[in-house]
């Protein structure tokens, strides 16, 4: 006895769906750039942890302290020549710190001290404001450089006069120490708060 697979009459099939092969491609392409986007986002983290790569002297780019919330770009600042003359460093009037790119840079084969500069004002809530602390003393700072992250941990924090500032020890050249220069917050007009860094595990 046979059977037919025909089907009976005033009725239809619906066809069988072959396995969308465009779909699964396309899904594969979005999960590649997916991972590869999250690579190049971590890619200091990666190149670091992972391949061990040892960020080399570069320009930083971010600072911060996760324990009081400090946490600003930074942006190259090179005094003009009647500033350097007048032992007045006075970076732009904006939120971010500044590099000053004629001393030192973070990394492997520093040459000097990395300084950055930013305001600090009682009356307005500034990244800089949170360095006015003594407590910092042995917090970490992580510095982001265009080459990767470097961990310092904080040294000191003092205040000098503004105009025994210029002539201090925190100028001396010492290769792969950060140093922060604000305003001391609790008298801006007079004085100036210097929080020194070096690297962790140094």
């Amino acid at each position: 006895m046979s059977t037919s697979t025909r089907p009976a009459p005033g009725t239809t099939t619906a066809p069988r769906r072959a396995p969308d092969r465009l779909a699964r491609w396309a899904a594969a392409v979005t999960v590649c750039a997916a991972v590869l986007w999250v690579a190049l986002m971590n890619q200091w983290w990666i190149a670091q942890h992972v391949l061990g790569h040892v960020p080399q002297a570069a320009p930083p780019v971010r600072l911060s302290i996760d324990e009081v919330g400090f946490d600003t770009d930074v942006l190259p600042y090179s005094p003009s020549e009647e500033e350097l003359a007048e032992d007045a460093l006075v970076p732009p009037q904006t939120y971010s710190g500044y590099f000053l790119t004629r001393y030192g840079m973070p990394g492997e084969g520093s040459a000097n001290t990395t300084y950055v500069a930013g305001h600090s004002w009682d009356r307005i809530q500034l990244p800089f404001n949170r360095l006015s602390d003594p407590s910092l003393v042995g917090m970490r700072l992580e510095v982001e450089t265009l080459d990767g992250t470097l961990d310092y941990v904080v040294d000191s924090v003092a205040t000098y006069d503004k105009d025994e500032l210029a002539g201090s020890q925190i100028w001396r050249i010492v290769p792969n120490r950060v140093v922060l220069i604000s305003c001391y917050t609790r008298d801006a007009v007079e004085k100036n708060v210097v929080v020194v860094a070096s690297p962790a595990g140094a």
